[in-house]
Formats: structure tokens, C-alpha cells, sequence
């Protein structure tokens, strides 16, 4: 979890200009959409097009870097960590002390996930997304006809195609197919909640790069009613709020909005815990409320973390395992938490008050992405995912082009009142070139 310089990202122009970098573009824009298409199996690790794209994207990324010292030593700082941590428990002989094979793995896609950040917050000319819209028609598409084949004619042909695509043992994938009155889409990937996770990423990039906000809107109320996802509407929510209320008439107009869509999608939410079957098993409980015993349990016992690559482990020794029957917690926050211990606690406390502090000093795009950052490591499966990661690179890349583009644009109105006006004291242009945008 890197926080952006705002010093450094300021002055930071992006260009995409070359005809390898519009090549990038595209495939920057398949790999989202076959994300987790699988093309090889290395020992337990599935390798998919976006691990792979995330190997392409680094390498791209080292281009024409400016890195700030600062930032460059906390990033080594998150590496470093773990290796300190697994010495640690290796000098005390630790009961959940990982085997080499899971250390090496765990650690090597800690690094590229840190090292992608990185790139994101730093590179000047960084891969980016183009225009995303496509696809989210597409899924959409796609995700309508998955939900109404299996709700209404119970045909579930579109689930297990995906499923394949992504090398998901069919037997083992939570949603049940033969009972699909629970009917949730999941698109071109493995899981409704990952589903909107990719939808709701894709459609507040197009709203960055656009300001097109209504056919956007659309189509997350579409994808909240197709995968009924909790982290879709806390996602929306959150970003909502940072972007667009920037005034009290704003922030009172994107209430209303969201008071209106909560009350047309909760019920259609909540259904899934009216069910026993979704209840103290479903995915939201095994991933958010079960995960803080052992959370405490690290804390009390772990203060520096647990080694890293120790998830199953733990779920294991704490009795997670036996209470929902998952090998390990898959929720992002909370492996980061466990693997930090104590300063992992410090760093996502001061990375909420860094929101709030960029939002407070009219800095929406940094909070924004910095906000992203956080939540989607909570919504992703693992903060080992290198395709989680490549999203949140994608969005961080998007918030600093549209600050960028931001600061453009107010320079040009400078400059336009400039000349009308006759100004010609340098300490006023600088003021107002200055001026935070509320």
C-alpha cells in the first residue's frame, strides 16, 4: 500500500503518444477483460493473461522514471518486512513457519504487486487504459444473459464456460449451479463479487477520463442488480463521495442518488441472507465478520505479523477452517493485516486519514485513488493478487491523468483571465494558478 506523492505527482505529465504505447493500450484493455483466463498451471499457481500482462506492464512501467526517495524507501520497506518477519519466526521456531516453496511464492508476488504500485504512482509514462466503455457493454451483456439463463430457464452454459476459461473447479465454486435461484452473474471472471469489482473500476475510469457520469451510473446500478454485491455499493459509495461532493449541494444531490438506488438494490442484496443457505456461510460473513477472531488472535499472539505464506496455516490453527470450511481468509485487508501485524493497523489508519486529509485539500483524484487502494485490497480474494493489483495500477495511472488534465485545464482558464483581465502582478497569476478547485 504506497501512498501517492502528491508533491511529486503534480508536476508529473503523462504521455502516451508513441505507437507502441497506443499498442499497450489495447492490450491493456483485453487483458481486463480476459483477466483471469487461464493459460498455464505452475505448481499450485494458475497462471492467467492478467499475471501475465502484469510482467509486461512492469517492465513497461520502468520507463522514463522520476522516482522520489522517499517513496522509493517505503516501497523497500514493505519488501524488506516480510523477509523480517519470517527470519523472526524461523530464529523462534514458529508453528506457522511456511515451507521455502510458499515463502519464495508468496514473497515474489508481494514484490511484484508493491513494485506495480509503485510504477503507478511514479512512472511518467505508464501503460493506460483506453476507452473502457466496450467492454463494460460487453459484460453487461454478458452478465444480463448469465442471470436470466439460469433464473429463468435454469441454463447455467455460461457459467461453466467461464469457469473453464478461468480453471475453476466446477464442483467447488460457491454459487450452485444446480440451484441457481440465487441466480448471480459473474461475467468473464471467477465470482460475482470480483465481477463488480472490474465493472465498478472500469466504469469510475471511464468517469475520469470522460465526466460522463449518467451512462456510467446506469451501468452500475445494472451490475449491482446482476451480482448483488455489497462491495459494488460500498465501492460506489465511497468514490461517489470523494469525486463528485465537492459542495454542499453536490454532496446533497449524490445522497439522494444513492438513498434511491440502495433502496431499489438492497432488497434484491439482502435476499441472499434471508436464505439459510446464505447466511453464517455465505461469502460476505466468511469474508468480513469471521476473519476478525483471527485477526485478534495475530495481534495478541503475532504483534509483527505472521510469516508470510502462512494464510492456510493460520486459518488452520485458529479454527477458521473448521467455522466456515475456507483454507484461508480471502479478503485482501485482512491478509495484509496479518502478515503486518501491529504496523499493518498503523498504515491503513494512516492511509484513511491521508483520504481524508487529500479530500479536505481539494485533492479528489489522490484520495480517490488512494481510497481505491484500500478498498480493493479489501475486495480482492488475496493482497497477493497480481490481478487485483494491475486494476489498482490501472486506476491510479487513470486519477493522476485526470488531475493532470485537471490542472491543464485550469491553467488555460489562468491564462484566458490573464489576458482579459491584464493581470499582471506575478504574485496574483501564481495565487491563481495555484487556487485548489472546490
Amino acid at each position: 500500500m504506497i501512498l501517492p506523492s502528491k508533491a511529486f505527482l503534480g508536476r508529473t505529465k503523462l504521455t502516451p503518444t508513441a505507437n507502441h504505447d497506443r499498442l499497450a493500450t489495447l492490450g491493456a484493455g483485453l487483458a481486463v477483460l480476459f483477466l483471469f483466463v487461464s493459460i498455464a498451471q505452475i505448481g499450485r499457481y494458475n497462471v492467467t493473461i492478467g499475471g501475465v500482462f502484469c510482467a509486461i506492464t512492469l517492465i513497461a512501467s520502468i520507463r522514463a522514471c522520476s522516482p522520489s526517495g522517499a517513496i522509493v524507501l517505503s516501497a523497500c520497506g514493505f519488501v524488506f518486512w516480510p523477509i523480517l518477519v519470517v527470519l523472526t519466526a524461523w530464529y523462534y521456531d514458529s508453528a506457522l513457519l511456511p515451507s521455502i516453496e510458499q515463502f519464495l511464492a508468496s514473497g515474489a508476488l508481494w514484490t511484484v504487486s508493491v513494485a506495480l504500485i509503485l510504477l503507478a504512482t511514479i512512472s511518467r509514462r505508464p501503460i493506460f487504459l483506453g476507452n473502457v466503455f466496450p467492454i463494460v457493454l460487453f459484460l453487461l451483456a454478458l452478465m444480463a444473459l448469465q442471470f436470466i439463463g439460469a433464473k429463468f430457464f435454469h441454463n447455467h452454459d455460461l457459467y461453466v464456460l467461464v469457469l473453464k476459461l478461468a480453471g475453476v473447479d466446477i464442483a467447488k465454486f460457491y454459487i450452485k449451479l444446480d440451484d441457481m435461484e440465487n441466480a448471480r452473474a459473474i461475467g468473464m471472471y471467477y465470482e460475482p463479487s470480483m465481477c463488480a469489482r472490474v465493472m465498478g473500476t472500469l466504469c469510475f475510469i471511464d468517469m475520469l477520463k470522460t465526466g460522463k457520469i449518467l451512462r456510467n451510473g446506469v451501468a452500475l446500478l445494472l451490475c449491482a442488480l446482476l451480482t448483488q454485491s455489497i462491495g459494488l455499493l460500498l465501492l460506489v459509495i465511497v468514490l461517489a463521495y470523494i469525486l463528485f461532493g465537492r459542495s454542499i449541494r453536490s454532496l446533497s444531490r449524490i445522497t439522494m442518488v444513492l438513498l434511491a438506488v440502495s433502496i431499489l438494490v438492497l432488497p434484491f442484496v439482502l435476499q441472499r441472507f434471508t436464505n439459510e443457505k446464505y447466511s453464517a456461510s455465505s461469502s460476505s460473513y466468511t469474508r468480513t465478520i469471521a476473519p476478525i477472531s483471527v485477526l485478534a488472535w495475530v495481534i495478541d499472539n503475532y504483534p509483527l505479523g505472521v510469516p508470510i505464506g502462512s494464510a492456510e496455516a493460520l486459518a488452520l490453527k485458529t479454527g477458521y477452517l473448521a467455522e466456515t470450511g475456507e483454507a484461508k481468509v480471502t479478503n485482501g485487508i485482512y491478509e495484509f493485516l496479518f502478515y503486518f501485524g501491529v504496523l499493518g493497523l498503523a498504515l491503513v489508519a494512516i492511509a484513511l486519514s491521508c483520504v481524508v486529509k487529500l479530500v479536505l485539500v481539494g485533492e479528489a483524484e489522490y484520495a480517490a485513488a488512494l481510497a481505491y487502494l484500500i478498498l480493493s485490497t479489501g475486495l480482492s480474494g488475496s493482497f497477493l493478487s497480481l490481478e487485483s493489483t494491475m486494476l489498482t495500477y490501472f486506476f491510479i495511472v487513470t486519477a493522476r491523468q485526470a488531475k493532470f488534465h485537471r490542472m491543464a485545464k485550469r491553467s488555460r482558464h489562468v491564462a484566458a483571465a490573464y489576458r482579459k483581465d491584464g493581470l499582471h502582478s506575478p504574485a496574483r497569476w501564481r495565487g491563481l494558478q495555484t487556487r485548489p478547485q472546490i
